[in-house]
C-alpha cells in the first residue's frame, strides 16, 4: 500500500521542521561549520542529470571584503557532496555527486552559489570512439563502465541480462552508450538516484510510494493529454545479418481521436532478428502510449518522491485515483518551506 498523506504526515511530524544536511566529503557543513544555507533545489530525471543548487549568504567578511577562505576550501570544484532532506530527524539521501560549480557573487548581499552535478554528467563528458568490452552481458558491459567511476555512487544495482556475446563496442559518450546501446538491447532502463545507479526492467517498481488528494498533500496539478497515435516502423537485420526486416505496429492514446496518426520509422541494424526488432519497437510504442498521458505537479516536500517510482493522485476530475509514472522531480527548500515539483507520465 502506499503512504497517504496521514501516514507521511505521522511520519514527517506533520511536516513543520523541514532538515536539509549538505555533507562535503563525508562532513555535515550546515552543522560544523554552522552555515545559513538559502534556496536549496535537487533536480532528477530519467534523461538528464542530476543536479544540486544552493546558495551560501553568511560567509563574507566585511572587514576584508572577501569570503571566508574555510567555506571556499570546503566547496572546492570536484568535492564530493552529498544532500539529504527530510524533517526533524528523519531524512533521506537524494543525491550524491561532486561540486561542479563554486561562484562568488559580490551583489547587494554577497553570498557564495554552489552547483553540484552527478555521475550522470560525467559519463555524457566520457567519449570513447572505439572501447572494447570483453564481455558476455549487456549488465556486465554496463558494470565495466560504471567501474570507471566508482566512488562517485555508494551501489550498483544491476539486474543481468542473459545474452551470448563474446564483446560490446562503445563509439559515443559513455551515457549515449548506455541509453541507446545497452537500455535498449537489453531491454533495461538507466536511473541514479539517492546515492544508487540502477540498470533494471523498465518500470520495475509496481506499487506508487506515496497516494495524494488535491488539497491534502497534492497543492496543484496540471493533467496533460495529447494526441501521439503513430504507426511505428523499426528496420533492422535478418538473423543471416544481411537481410533488412522490419516490423510494424501503431501506438494509440485511449484519450486520443483514432483520425489522426503519424509514422514514424527507426533505423536499427544493429538490431538481429525479429525479436530483437519486435522487442524494440514494442518499447518504442509503450513510451508513445505512456507520454500520452501525463502532468506535472507540485506537493508538500516528500523525500521519497524520485523519477523511476510511481505516484497516486486523487480528487481530481472524475475523483477517482490515477497512478502516474515519475520522470523528473525537483525538491525544493527555501525560506517558504519544502516542496515537490514533479512531472509524470501514464502507466502503460
Amino acid at each position: 500500500m502506499p503512504a497517504d498523506y496521514g501516514a507521511l504526515a505521522s511520519k514527517y511530524g506533520n511536516f513543520t521542521t523541514p532538515v536539509m544536511k549538505v555533507l562535503i566529503n563525508g562532513s555535515d557543513v550546515i552543522a560544523n561549520q554552522k552555515l545559513a544555507v538559502e534556496n536549496l533545489s535537487v533536480s532528477l530525471s530519467l534523461n538528464q542529470a542530476g543536479s544540486v543548487h544552493f546558495n551560501v549568504v553568511n560567509v563574507f567578511e566585511l572587514s576584508s571584503r572577501t569570503f571566508t577562505d574555510a567555506i571556499k576550501q570546503s566547496f572546492q570544484p570536484g568535492s564530493s557532496i552529498k544532500v539529504e532532506l527530510g524533517y526533524g530527524s528523519a531524512t533521506r539521501l537524494l543525491f550524491q555527486g561532486y561540486v561542479s560549480e563554486l561562484c562568488l557573487d559580490f551583489g547587494e548581499a554577497p553570498q557564495i552559489s554552489v552547483t553540484a552535478l552527478d555521475v550522470t554528467r560525467l559519463l555524457m563528458d566520457t567519449v570513447h570512439q572505439n572501447l572494447v568490452y570483453e564481455v558476455t552481458s549487456y549488465s556486465a558491459a554496463f558494470q565495466a563502465v560504471m567501474k570507471e567511476f566508482e566512488g562517485m555512487y555508494d551501489s550498483l544495482e544491476v539486474e543481468d541480462t542473459e545474452d551470448s556475446l563474446t564483446k560490446v563496442v562503445q563509439k559515443d559518450s559513455s551515457f549515449r552508450f548506455i541509453q541507446e546501446e545497452l537500455c535498449v538491447k537489453a531491454n533495461r532502463e538507466f536511473l541514479v538516484a539517492g546515492g544508487k545507479v540502477y540498470f533494471r526492467s523498465p518500470r520495475k517498481e509496481t506499487e506508487a510510494v506515496a497516494a495524494l488528494n488535491w488539497g491534502e498533500g497534492l497543492m496543484s496539478f496540471q493533467e496533460r493529454r495529447t494526441q501521439c497515435n503513430q504507426t511505428i516502423r523499426v528496420y533492422g537485420k535478418a538473423e543471416n545479418k544481411k537481410d533488412q526486416l522490419k516490423v510494424e505496429i501503431t501506438a494509440k492514446t485511449d484519450a486520443a481521436s483514432s483520425k489522426l496518426c503519424v509514422v514514424k520509422e527507426y533505423q536499427k541494424y544493429s538490431l538481429i532478428g525479429q525479436d530483437a526488432i519486435q522487442k524494440y519497437a514494442e518499447q518504442i510504442a509503450g513510451r508513445q502510449k505512456a507520454a500520452g498521458e501525463g502532468g506535472s505537479g507540485t506537493c508538500i516536500g516528500i523525500p521519497e518522491l524520485i523519477p523511476g517510482s510511481y505516484i497516486k493522485l486523487g480528487n481530481l476530475d472524475s475523483g477517482e485515483e490515477k497512478e502516474y509514472y515519475i520522470k523528473s522531480v525537483k525538491h525544493n527548500m527555501g525560506s517558504s518551506g519544502y516542496t515537490t515539483q514533479f512531472d509524470v507520465e501514464g502507466c502503460k
